[in-house]
């Protein structure tokens, strides 16, 4: 890895309850994202947009996915710059290096 990511290591999972709220609604979902014992994010209720279940449980799949997809992605990076050293890459490679190597920017806080 270029730059080693400075967050909670993985692997991360998803542990989502859904139940009743104090009013009695029944659409209240508490989502936590944890590694080993420590909770290190937690919600209620995300994935604003419209609040459904399938929303928030798939915002905290993909959440606690971004250790495992940051790594398949740097991965790939490298093998995109390997390639580069070795000849030149097309347009559309070139462009794909750019988009991955911003994706993995965005993703250390450096973009």
């Amino acid at each position: 890895m270029a730059d080693e990511p400075k967050w909670t290591p993985g692997p991360w999972f998803a542990d989502v309850v859904s139940g009743d709220d104090p009013n009695g609604d029944d659409w209240e979902t508490d989502i936590e994202v944890v590694s080993g014992n420590l909770k290190f994010i937690h919600g209620h209720d995300l994935g604003y947009s419209d609040g459904t279940d399938v929303e928030i449980k798939a915002n905290a799949h993909l959440i606690a996915a971004a250790p495992d997809l940051y790594a398949a992605l740097d991965e790939v990076s490298a093998s995109l710059h390997q390639l580069a050293r070795d000849r030149d890459l097309s347009e559309a490679e070139l462009d794909f290096m750019r988009k991955t190597d911003a994706a993995l920017a965005k993703a250390r806080g450096a973009a």
